[in-house]
């Protein structure tokens, strides 16, 4: 093994008995335990993918290591996704920038039966792959589609036959002045919405919670009373509002006030649906 592998083997004796050991392996046992417990969590992955992944991790483990892999986390409310092409589909949208080419591909949603259901009456989407994020969870690409000279933001679970296409990928300025740093980390359930500037007020023991959420790229300061001002930028969309809801009374949407606006429309419409 050390000749022919290159595999770092020592030999040293162990209750009297000659024994040999791999002296260094790729993982650590920490670092196979955060993998394992990544992928149990991830609601991107069928169970069916998660076992998988868990056996091929194990397999990088030692005997005894891989009985303290055989876990399992618990995730509330965690749902397993059913589409098994994920990872299939992360590889045709590899493949489309590495050889400069447009995507082609269907999308779906579901309806009131549960069924999937096509947007655009079930036609081919057809756009540039810009970039490959993971989020909340869930795979999403981010897109440039040409007809709409924008932006658009897909779930890669979502995505059916997709496919390399023969055309070139488009570039242009604002493919090429897309900054993800200062969009993705921050984008409240990837609508791929334009970001805006919040202001926030926060009771302190809630600003762990906004800083999980805004982290490094918000700004936090003690507004006296117990309360936090929290400055960041985040997408107006009903995530972001529900984020908002979860706090109730403690913490309050400062400005800029069309978005204090728009959060009070969205509770009353929320509100009306428990009248009567």
């Amino acid at each position: 093994l050390r000749e022919y592998a290159g595999m770092e083997i020592v030999k040293r004796r162990d209750d009297g008995q000659v024994v040999y050991a791999v002296e260094k392996r790729a993982f650590t046992l920490e670092e196979m335990v955060w993998l394992v417990d990544a992928v149990q969590s991830c609601p991107s992955l069928t169970e069916e993918m998660t076992d998988t992944l868990i056996e091929r991790v194990k397999a990088l483990a030692s005997e005894s290591q891989r009985k303290l892999l055989q876990r399992r986390v618990d995730v509330p409310g965690r749902v397993k996704m059913s589409n098994e092409s994920v990872f299939s589909n992360l590889d045709m949208l590899q493949q489309c920038l590495r050889k400069d080419k447009v995507a082609l591909f269907r999308y779906f949603g579901f309806d009131a039966s549960g069924k999937r259901s096509y947007h655009s009456e079930g036609g081919i989407y057809r756009v540039t792959v810009v970039r490959l994020v993971y989020a909340g969870g869930f795979y999403y690409l981010v897109a440039w589609n040409d007809n709409h000279e924008d932006f658009q933001t897909f779930r890669v679970d979502r995505m059916s036959d997709v496919e390399v296409g023969d055309a070139k990928a488009t570039h242009n300025r604002t493919i090429a002045s897309y900054e993800p740093s200062e969009v993705e980390p921050v984008e409240f359930g990837m609508y791929g919405n334009e970001l805006i500037n919040v202001t926030l007020l926060v009771d302190e023991d809630n600003v762990s919670m906004a800083m999980d959420k805004f982290g490094s790229h918000g700004s936090y300061y003690d507004a006296g009373n117990g309360k936090c001002r929290v400055h960041g930028k985040a997408a107006i969309t009903p995530p972001f509002f529900g984020w908002c809801a979860t706090f109730g009374n403690r913490m309050k949407i400062e400005k800029p006030k069309k978005v204090v606006e728009a959060y009070k429309q969205w509770l009353r419409e929320t509100a009306k649906l428990y009248e009567n």
